[in-house]
């Protein structure tokens, strides 16, 4: 439940006036859902992590959109990946990938024939039979045994993961084999609430044992790849962080890294999306319903897998702005399809909507943009630099235009190839509409008929 902050737009969302003008712009020419992306806060959000973690290398997942891939590279961020596709990704980035980890226990022999071409340096491990595959296709790969996070509570999954008991045996055919086994893998998936504490505690206590019984019989396990940490969009309690530093004492002589995907990649994402209808029921002590024009089946996908959403807030001015009252009330938030399913937030506080205002939802960059679809989106920075942009669309008569602003001053770069002499015609007059390079952005005209590309 998200309360009244006192904070503005721009405080709460960390946009530049650049960003936050854009954003309103783009919301009043068209009706679709669009993201506003902040690459420069993965430096911001890596700093934060290293306050609250210090003794943890951060690690993201390979699923982020490409440019938050190079961007994570940059700044030094080892990645984990699942499957070839996302190795692909990786690849593309350039160099070695000595510090990249293949986190999938289950490999395809054409999947670690590709990890070891493109040198990446650790594989997860979860069974003695997987060994024979690292032996024969990817023989100097580092291995880290991947344990068991318990009984699932999904009926349909198989889990993956060894017990301490495995543990030990792919610890002696990894002798046999001559293979390097370095570390474990704990696979914990902390929301980085205090209440998780004690299940931190018990599993490092359980990491603790088993590294001891592996070095009894000859091995040395360096390594520890805690997985999940906290979720983004938070800020850890002074009490969970300490307890984590506590609990890690038990393993301070291994080299301790942790997935930080969500943490680090979820602020940069902000989604719009429209509000088109309203319901009040007759009940005053019910909340009052917004159907927003993106559900769960959409960008918030993740709610059907059990992960909360950041509560939202309006996207508009001052306190008197068209359709919003300063009274705040409790609301429902649900998407299009009338599904029943079909929820994407409970119980939050936000001011009377009305149909046809816009809300902001935080915080949903940790899964891949594809998965938005074909949705606009708005990349800003700090700095002030903004683009609006779009996958092209194979549309006739529809102008690819990008909008880039450099603080005060309007670029505008028009790309138009259709055939014909009435497209000629219109490549004319949008060439003199944009003459005038420095005339208000209010009075450029955004219709559905235009499509805002990446360069």
């Amino acid at each position: 439940m998200r309360l009244d902050s006192g904070l503005s737009l721009q405080q709460e969302v960390g946009w530049d006036r650049a960003t936050v003008r854009a954003a309103r712009l783009l919301a009043a020419a068209q009706d679709q859902p669009f993201l506003v992306t902040s690459p420069d806060l993965l430096a911001h959000q890596l700093a934060r992590w290293q306050d609250n973690f210090p003794l943890v290398r951060p690690s993201a997942s390979a699923s982020a959109h490409q440019k938050t891939l190079e961007a994570l590279h940059l700044l030094g961020v080892p990645i984990t990946f699942t499957n070839k596709p996302e190795l692909a990704k990786l690849s593309e980035l350039g160099g070695h990938l000595a510090t990249a980890t293949f986190a999938n226990s289950c490999k395809l022999s054409s999947q670690l024939k590709a990890a070891k071409a493109n040198g990446v340096g650790s594989v997860f491990c979860d069974s003695v039979d997987e060994l024979e595959k690292i032996k024969k296709f990817h023989p100097n790969a580092k291995i880290l045994i991947e344990l068991s996070k318990g009984p699932s509570a999904d009926c349909f999954s198989s889990g993956s993961g060894a017990t301490a008991k495995e543990a030990l045996l792919i610890l002696a055919e990894s002798r046999r084999l001559e293979l390097n086994v370095v570390g474990i893998a704990l696979g914990l998936l902390n929301m980085g609430q205090e209440e998780e504490l004690p299940a931190v505690v018990e599993s490092l206590t359980k990491v603790r044992a088993l590294v001891e019984e592996a070095e009894a019989e000859g091995h040395i396990l360096s390594e520890l790849h805690l997985g999940r940490l906290c979720r983004g969009g938070t800020v850890p309690s002074l009490t969970y962080t300490s307890g984590v530093h506590a609990a890690l004492a038990c393993v301070a002589d291994m080299a301790l890294q942790a997935d930080a995907s969500h943490w680090l990649v979820a602020p940069t994402v902000t989604l719009a999306a429209k509000v088109i209808a309203t319901r009040t029921p007759r009940d005053p002590s019910m909340p009052i319903q917004y159907y927003i024009n993106d559900g769960v089946f959409g960008a918030f996908s993740g709610v059907l897998a059990g992960e909360a959403v950041v509560a939202p807030m309006p996207l508009g001015g001052g306190r008197n702005r068209r359709g919003l009252t300063c009274r705040l009330l409790e609301a429902e938030i649900l998407g299009p399809s009338g599904d029943e399913l079909d929820v994407v937030a409970e119980e939050v506080l936000l001011p009377q909507l009305q149909e046809g205002d816009w809300l902001l939802f935080p915080c949903l960059g940790a899964a891949s943009l594809q998965e938005f679809g074909e949705v606009q989106a708005i990349e800003g920075s700090r700095e002030g630099g903004l683009r609006l942009k779009q996958a092209r669309e194979m549309t006739e008569g529809v102008l690819p235009i990008e909008l880039a602003w450099a603080q005060n001053t309007i670029m505008q770069n028009i790309s138009v190839s259709m055939a014909g002499e009435e497209d000629k015609r219109k490549k004319g007059e949008e060439e003199g509409a944009c003459a005038d390079a420095g005339k208000e952005l209010e009075e450029l005209e955004l219709g559905k008929t235009f499509i805002w590309e990446d360069c």
